[in-house]
């Protein structure tokens, strides 16, 4: 913690160049908190007093009004004080005197049949943030800092729309800096936190009740954003439009814990999972958000009357989901990515039983692994509701695929593995259905290992009739040539650009 704080003073004085003894007041400390909010779309009003050395900010409302087809949704938070207290060294000291609640109020979509309703979230801010640095570079430094939400339940017509809500956030240690520049923001963050929970409230749905409960210890993240303060009609494609950030998160060991009972005998049923360090990287930059979540040794357990030997347990060495997509219109293609991986997923003897009961196969954990990238053209800005809502079945297509990567494809199951990757483009030519893409040219490289092996194992255990199994034999005969191992395949697969596919340099009889 000492090295924390040491680090935090170092950066603050050295790096980012404010000086070591300049003083901030109250007063500018709490216009660059309104500078802060106004930045992200928020309106403000306030009452300000002066006690002393402390500027008493009361009934403080903001909030903001997100686009929404059947009507704008409201979002509205009110302070009841905030204390900014003159300390020595020139710094101020932020302190929340009471809870923050905040309300947000959903409209009816008669399109969906949905009602409306409104949630309630009270949200208490424990210890004192420092604020330190100059008028237009301050820096917030936290050491014990503490955070609490409890959100009420949305009931309509006796059904929960959505549920109670539960969280804290205990030891929070760390600092973050508001650069002005103008209107526009920079800020750079480092915290950690000791442990967060997270949990819904007992509810009702179809005659039984769910709980729900997660626990993350050992909590850290760091990153940057920036806030171009420019104001627009639409405050929500503005701020998401015109802000960029790129932000770590990771904790330590973590549970997961959701059950489910009933009134019939024998409904129970009881999943908890636990889990060891997990990262996630979140960045919106030029309109593209995307997020990149890992997450390692993880052990899942479902327990209830109705599951044969009351219990199953499987096992994941690791869990990765990322997306990017570029929500911005642009002229000039853009990079999209989607990755999903899992990695030596342990199945329990139970799916083994039902999916190989003669044991003719390899019970190895299995991996799969899908990685795909490239280019497209989006005409549309994606946050622009008002924009979507006028699209109709004759609107010209607003978003095309350019190109199309493959970094990665691999599948390890029952002792055989597929590994490939491969890259194409659509070729600026008519589709061949209205409507539909236009012609694909493009490459891809398989290898496969123990397939042919595997099939005749499904095939001796009942599971792959035999014709199937006859068919898929032919099949790789077809597309794939021996490798250098005993068990390998190999293939090269190219669709060219006048709609030719060739299989290893020779065209396919179709």
């Amino acid at each position: 913690m000492r090295f924390t704080l040491f680090a935090t003073f170092l950066s603050s004085t050295c790096l980012i160049g404010v000086p070591a003894f300049a003083d901030v007041t109250p007063e500018e400390v709490w216009e660059n908190y309104q500078s802060m909010m106004a930045a992200m779309g928020m309106d403000i009003t306030a009452e300000e007093s002066r006690e002393g050395d402390t500027l008493v900010v009361r009934n403080m409302v903001y909030g903001m009004d997100i686009p929404n087809p059947a009507g704008p949704i409201t979002s509205t938070s009110t302070v009841p004080e905030i204390r900014f207290e003159a300390l020595s060294g020139g710094k101020v000291g932020i302190e929340y005197a009471a809870p923050i609640t905040s309300i947000s109020r959903v409209p009816a979509n008669p399109v969906l049949d949905t009602p409306g309703y409104e949630t309630r979230v009270d949200t208490t801010l424990g210890g004192v943030t420092e604020v330190s640095g100059v008028k237009d570079d301050m820096r917030y430094t936290m050491d014990g800092g503490s955070m609490t939400m409890k959100g009420a339940p949305s009931i309509v017509e006796g059904v929960t729309i959505q549920p109670g809500v539960d969280m804290s956030i205990e030891g929070i240690v760390g600092s973050y800096t508001v650069l002005r520049d103008g209107d526009a923001l920079s800020s750079d963050m480092d915290f950690t936190a000791t442990r967060m929970t997270y949990g819904f409230e007992p509810f009702e749905t179809d005659g039984t009740t769910v709980e729900m409960a997660t626990s993350a210890t050992d909590l850290r993240g760091s990153g940057t954003m920036s806030l171009s303060g420019e104001k627009g009609a639409d405050a929500f494609a503005t701020l998401i439009g015109g802000s960029s950030m790129d932000i770590d998160l990771s904790s330590g060991a973590s549970t997961a814990l959701m059950r489910v009972s009933g009134d019939e005998a024998g409904g129970d049923m009881e999943l908890t999972s636990t889990s060891g360090p997990t990262t996630l990287n979140f960045t919106l930059v030029g309109g593209a958000a995307g997020y990149k979540i890992n997450a390692k040794d993880m052990l899942v357990s479902v327990a209830g009357a109705q599951i044969p030997g009351q219990q199953v347990q499987f096992g994941l060495a690791s869990m990765t989901a990322g997306v990017l997509f570029p929500f911005k219109a642009a002229d000039a293609p853009q990079p999209y990515e989607l990755e999903i991986g899992l990695e030596e997923l342990a199945l329990p003897d139970l799916a083994w039983m039902i999916a190989d009961p003669t044991n003719q196969l390899p019970h190895d954990p299995a991996t799969l692994k899908l990685h795909f990238a490239g280019t497209l053209t989006n005409k549309m800005d994606l946050f622009d509701l008002k924009a979507l809502e006028n699209i109709g079945p004759d609107s010209p297509p607003r978003m095309a695929v350019n190109t199309v990567e493959i970094p990665e494809i691999f599948l390890s199951l029952a002792g055989a593995t597929i590994a490939g990757s491969g890259a194409g483009k659509f070729l600026d030519k008519e589709p061949a259905m209205p409507g539909g893409m236009p012609p694909f040219a493009g490459t891809m490289s398989l290898n496969l290992k123990g397939v042919p092996d595997l099939i005749n194992k499904l095939t001796a255990s009942g599971i792959l009739p035999q014709e199937e199994s006859t068919m898929a034999q032919m099949m790789l005969g077809m597309f794939t040539l021996p490798g250098d191992e005993e068990g390998e395949l190999v293939s090269d697969l190219e669709m060219t650009e006048d709609g030719a596919i060739l299989a290893n340099g020779q065209p396919l009889p179709f």
